[in-house]
């Protein structure tokens, strides 16, 4: 016994060797046998290492990897030794006589605790264990069981270039569910022996040249996981994962671990804890209760939308909602409002217009727009006007005429008002054909910039400029004329309230079936200013970039901005700081490459305020709130 213990000083020594180890995650499996020396008398006395206490035996083991700390397998141990159950062995060993020797067996459950896992260098050849179970022995006829719980510490000792380890352990084994008035018994084992590494291997290649890259490359690092990050910058060395994430699991490849992603199967940023925030408000798409809506409100929503009951499901709650089993917009506090203009359709005498408190809905007072439309309907009825004036719209089902009145072919073939019903031509002849107007003489017809009626791209009539019945033309060859409900952002119409409709595009059916199909709900957003603040910022503009798209997609939509400020400051200057924060958002909107005759704004200054005007809640009426409508 004294030549073990000088073995086990001596492998104690040797701490580093090879980088390869014993059982790894390519050779899982353990086969080991274990020469030993066993007894249940070493303990008595001051020599634990008398030779004469120990009988000879020998230790079968199977054991599998399992993670990177654990072993864990079947043991099984037979031995000839004195045995303190046998009678005639335990009378003689109370002798001091240890020669009589009866049979012993043993089988147990093991789990190994190994210190290459982390607490040591992973890649040393020489590894420390612990080891517990639980098991059973017998002995002599093997008729009698009793139950034990081994203990033990060894090391295993890698032999480099081979499939082989040398393991060496001591364990002790006290024994339970002994004989009635047995004293407590426990077996004192040690063993030295050879540990066979099983499992998959790298089949041999005789492609030269891949031999010949390997070597140029050198020696792969260890990598247990296989997922590209070795094992000793891997944070997650036992589970594939990602390089981005330094080898832990990144199921939507942002680059955030699955662990600290707030939203693992969404793509989203660091300074989001992993998630998105599609409105850009500040607060992430899952706490987001309005996550297409900007709001700096703590649900993520405008005022009276995103919480509470909603009978009528137009996202505005029952408690806030004026109109609870009505659907309706936010502009009128969850009434119908049809155009837009905060004046709820029931309480609204030009619900077709976008006007004001103070004309009742109407964008000024009810007989001067009277009076206005008696003037286009003047216009409208002036000879050759309608039949040189129209544009072909809604993917060449209907026409319009630039006044914005929506036309259509009758059965004589002549063009008539598809809301009066008014005919507007009579010598007939004329048809829709793949979303072109042509005569009888099959010539598409169409109105040039210059303002004359052209046949098949020659103009056909020189003396009336179809111009003549709006306001002065444009320099630029852009349509003027018409009424404009709203007031003009551009400049060139600062001073008038007469604005014309611009030039309607012809859409292709893929863009015609896109307009119509726009829920215009959902093309609704606020923008909220700073204190004093004309101009929005850049962050909060991003939101309106859908909107935006959809404008420049779809020629049929117009679009309504309605400024508004808190009650700090005269009511005068006020009224200006809306205009400019209205004005603000639509040249963010015209800069984007939409019309500006497509776009029209009011101003309320502190008119109209959503929250009480006190500090902590007066900001969120510093607002411009917008809606998109179509325009036929």
């Amino acid at each position: 016994m004294k030549q073990f213990s000088y073995l086990l000083l001596l492998a104690l020594l040797v701490y580093n060797g090879s980088n390869l180890q014993a059982q790894s995650a390519r050779n899982p499996w353990g086969l080991g046998i274990y020469p030993g020396a066993y007894s249940f008398y070493a303990l008595e006395g001051t020599d634990l290492f008398a030779p004469e206490k120990y009988g000879t035996g020998v230790e079968l083991s199977l054991m599998r990897r399992i993670g990177s700390y654990f072993d864990l397998g079947v043991e099984t141990n037979f031995a000839r030794l004195a045995h303190p159950l046998d009678s005639a062995s335990a009378l003689a060993a109370d002798q001091g006589n240890y020669g009589n020797r009866s049979n012993f067996l043993s089988g147990q459950m093991a789990l190994r605790f190994r210190l290459d896992g982390g607490i040591m260098d992973k890649n040393s050849a020489f590894v420390p264990f612990f080891k517990v179970g639980v098991g059973g022995s017998s002995y002599g006829d093997f008729a009698n069981w009793s139950l034990y719980v081994p203990v033990g510490l060894g090391f295993h000792y890698h032999l480099p270039k081979t499939p082989l380890t040398i393991t060496a352990q001591s364990n002790y084994n006290p024994h339970f569910l002994l004989p009635d008035g047995q004293e407590m018994i426990g077996v004192l084992h040690h063993s030295i022996g050879l540990t066979v590494q099983l499992g998959k291997t790298q089949k041999k290649t005789d492609n030269t040249e891949f031999i010949e890259l390997a070597k140029q490359e050198g020696p792969k690092a260890p990598d247990r996981d296989y997922d590209g990050v070795p094992d000793e910058n891997d944070l997650c060395p036992d589970i594939y994962g990602s390089q981005k994430t330094m080898g832990c699991p990144d199921s939507d490849g942002d680059g955030i671990k699955d662990i600290d992603d707030k939203c693992p199967q969404q793509a989203g940023f660091a300074n989001l804890e992993g998630c998105a925030d599609s409105d850009y408000d500040g607060i992430i798409d899952p706490e987001d209760n309005c996550p297409d809506i900007y709001s700096e409100n703590e649900n993520g929503c405008p005022d009276g939308m995103g919480g509470g009951e909603d009978a009528d499901g137009d996202g505005i709650a029952d408690a806030d909602d004026l109109c609870p089993n009505e659907a309706g917009s936010f502009t009128a506090n969850g009434c119908p409002d049809a155009d837009g203009d905060g004046v709820q359709d029931a309480l609204d005498i030009c619900p077709d217009y976008y006007g004001t408190d103070e004309y009742a809905g109407c964008p000024m007072p009810k007989k001067q727009l009277d009076s206005l439309k008696a003037l286009v309907d003047a216009v409208r009825t002036q000879s050759d006007f309608n039949e040189k004036g129209y544009t072909t719209t809604n993917g060449g089902k209907t026409i319009q005429d630039k006044f914005g009145n929506v036309l259509e072919i009758d059965v004589d073939g002549n063009i008539m008002n598809a809301k009066t019903e008014e005919k507007l031509t009579t010598t007939g002849g004329y048809r829709l054909e793949k979303g072109q107007i042509l005569n009888e003489n099959d010539e598409v017809m169409n109105i040039g910039d210059d303002g004359f009626l052209y046949a098949n791209g020659q103009k056909v009539d020189t003396e009336n400029n179809l111009w003549a019945w709006g306001s002065n033309p444009d320099p630029s060859g852009a349509r003027t004329g018409g009424i404009s409900l709203g007031n003009p952002v551009s400049d060139k119409f600062a001073n008038s309230n007469l604005t014309g409709y611009a030039p309607v595009k012809q859409l292709s059916p893929q863009e015609a079936a896109y307009c119509q199909q726009l829920d215009l709900s959902e093309l609704r957003a606020a923008i909220y200013f700073d204190y004093d603040a004309g101009q929005a910022d850049a962050n909060s503009l991003r939101a309106l970039n859908r909107i935006v798209e959809a404008m420049r997609r779809c020629a049929i939509l117009e679009l309504q901005v309605a400024g508004h400020a808190d009650a700090d400051g005269s009511e005068v200057y006020n009224l200006e700081l809306s205009e400019r924060r209205a004005k603000s958002i639509l040249r963010y909107i015209s800069g984007a490459g939409v019309d500006d005759r497509r776009l029209k704004f009011n101003a309320y200054g502190e008119r109209y305020p959503i929250a009480p005007n006190v500090e902590g809640s007066k900001s969120k009426n510093r607002r411009a709130e917008i809606r998109v409508q179509r325009a036929y």
